[in-house]
């Protein structure tokens, strides 16, 4: 987030995502398969792989691996398992009235979001500013981001993967 400091005050500005300096990926999918997977300069930086409907998707990287976890079969919330400490660190918690979802990831809340009408994009938000916005194009799509943080980018893509499972199954 950008603080401008005024003469009485601290004000946080929205983020310019026009600006060179945002991390850059992108992410595509195969048309039969559940698995993500992300790039970052034609490299492949992670995979997500599963379906939800199982209870649970692995979330693998070069140095962590993390599980997604459904509470219960009708819950709404998915737990955030980093398998190498063995540890809940975070949650998804989906609202399905409004097609958001708030995240906990070790004390950080987020808010994910539709940008659009026609769902092809979407946002993740800290304290009411994004903070990473994603574009899809059919089965890929690109990822502007003002923070690295892997594991964010594909709670983005979970919940995104999510909801259309939710709404055209």
């Amino acid at each position: 987030m950008i603080i401008k400091k005024t003469s009485s005050d601290l004000v946080p500005l929205e983020i310019d995502f026009t600006k060179s300096e945002l991390l850059k990926f992108h992410w595509k999918k195969s048309l039969f398969s559940s698995k993500y997977e992300l790039f970052s300069q034609n490299k492949k930086i992670g995979e997500l792989n599963g379906r939800m409907s199982r209870r649970a998707l692995l979330l693998i990287l070069p140095t962590k691996t993390f599980k997604f976890q459904k509470r219960s079969f009708f819950s709404s919330e998915i737990e955030i398992i980093d398998l190498k400490l063995n540890k809940t660190i975070g949650s998804i918690k989906f609202n399905f009235w409004s097609n958001k979802a708030k995240l906990n990831i070790e004390d950080k809340r987020f808010e994910w979001k539709y940008e659009n009408f026609w769902r092809t994009k979407w946002s993740i938000s800290e304290n009411g500013f994004s903070v990473i916005k994603f574009k899809k194009n059919a089965l890929r799509g690109q990822i502007k981001s003002k923070i690295e943080n892997e594991l964010l980018l594909f709670c983005g893509l979970l919940i995104y993967g999510r909801n259309v499972t939710r709404n055209y199954a």
